[in-house]
C-alpha cells in the first residue's frame, strides 16, 4: 500500500491531489509533513525570487529610459510595462 509520503517520490502530481484531499476533509494525522513544508517553503523562495527578478528589471529599464534617452526603444517600453504587470 502505498502512503502519502511514498506517492511524493513516486507520483508527485498523486501526492498533491491526495495531500489537498486530507486538508479538506482534516485528517492532519495522515499528511507527508516533512515534504509538504519543503514545498511550501520552495515556493516561498520561488515567489520571492521572481518578484526581485522582475523589480530589478523594471528599475534597469527606468533608469536606461530616464538617463539614455537617446537609446530609447519600443522594446524597453514593453520590458518596463510586461515586469511591472508581473509585479503586480
Amino acid at each position: 500500500m502505498l502512503t502519502v509520503k511514498t506517492l511524493y517520490e513516486t507520483d508527485f502530481n498523486l501526492w498533491l491531489e491526495q495531500t489537498a484531499i486530507l486538508l479538506k476533509e482534516g485528517k492532519l494525522e495522515q499528511l507527508d509533513i516533512e515534504n509538504l513544508l519543503e514545498e511550501i517553503e520552495g515556493m516561498s523562495r520561488k515567489e520571492k525570487d521572481a518578484l526581485e527578478s522582475n523589480l530589478i528589471r523594471v528599475l534597469q529599464h527606468l533608469l536606461k529610459w530616464k538617463y539614455q534617452s537617446e537609446k530609447r526603444s519600443p522594446s524597453w517600453s514593453y520590458t518596463i510595462i510586461e515586469h511591472s504587470r508581473r509585479l503586480n
